[in-house]
């Protein structure tokens, strides 16, 4: 997961969304855009009181500036990466990119738009939940307006403290490991003696029985003791297992509906290693 540091690219999704706008239903609570790595764009418009989202089509011109914007955040990342997107009526916009889903070969016409219309559901609750904490994410502050307006400046919120950033850039790590199976980087990553969840990850890993795919959002509670630090971190899940779907969806329904984790991580040698959880 990326952060965008150059205002020029940022004028790329805000100009994208002022164009999608124009085609969201009266009413609308969220757009939700998602941008594929071979280039396909889908947009959704969740309306407050309707059972699915409204398909918007997506202007020629906002699909470009997303194409662009993901090309330079993708960099030369190995791993195929997609452009994600939430805008919230108040002018919140959420904007991320995180690795795209693997597609079969020969996919059939609009299977992008039915993998879109699938993950909507979890999109949408997780969106809707964490919108108002600082994601590790870029957060765009707009004051909109229902006419078309002019260019708005933009707020950045303040960054967290050095050490805090760094927990945080090593956990994101962790769980790209993970993710992509990379047993070379968790070993560079982990701590000679991990435990707990920690240690479940590693064994799982290397027992290929891993439940999720998950994504660190941000740290929401941060504890520095020097030579240590626990970081309480809000997380995106994707599951994979019968058992892990169950989970989310209890979740969901009964809980609170976000998921975390206590991480500790120790210092060695001046390098942050993944050790343990609470």
């Amino acid at each position: 997961m990326s952060t965008d540091p150059g205002g020029g690219r940022r004028t790329l999704v805000e100009h994208a969304v002022r164009l999608q706008l124009k085609a969201a239903p009266p009413g609308w609570t969220l757009l939700h855009i998602e941008c594929l790595p071979l280039g396909e764009v889908t947009a959704l418009a969740r309306v407050a009181g309707a059972m699915a989202p409204h398909r918007l089509a997506v202007p020629p011109e906002a699909a470009q500036g997303l194409h662009e914007y993901l090309r330079v955040e993708a960099g030369t990342t190995p791993v195929p990466q997609q452009l994600v997107i939430d805008c919230f009526p108040d002018g919140r916009l959420l904007v991320r990119t995180e690795p795209a889903p693997a597609l079969a070969p020969g996919p059939t016409p609009g299977a992008g738009r039915a993998r879109a219309q699938s993950r909507w559901p979890k999109r949408l609750l997780i969106a809707v939940t964490t919108g108002c904490l600082v994601a590790a994410a870029v957060l765009f502050a707009f004051r909109w307006s229902w006419s078309d307006p002019p260019e708005a400046d933009i707020d950045l919120l303040p960054p967290p403290p050095p050490r805090q950033q760094q927990a945080f850039d090593t956990i994101s790590q962790w769980f790209t490991a993970l993710n992509s199976h990379d047993t070379v980087a968790i070993q560079r990553l982990v701590c000679p003696t991990p435990s707990g969840a920690v240690l479940n990850d590693v064994e799982a890993l290397n027992g290929n029985y891993l439940g999720s795919v998950d994504y660190p959002e941000t740290i929401v509670d941060f504890r520095d003791n020097a030579e240590t630090v626990t970081a309480k971190v809000l997380l995106r899940v994707k599951p994979i297992t019968d058992d892990q779907r169950q989970a989310v969806k209890e979740n969901q329904q009964e809980g609170s509906g976000l998921a975390h984790r206590w991480i500790v991580l120790v210092d060695d040698g001046g390098v942050w290693k993944v050790c343990g959880s609470e």
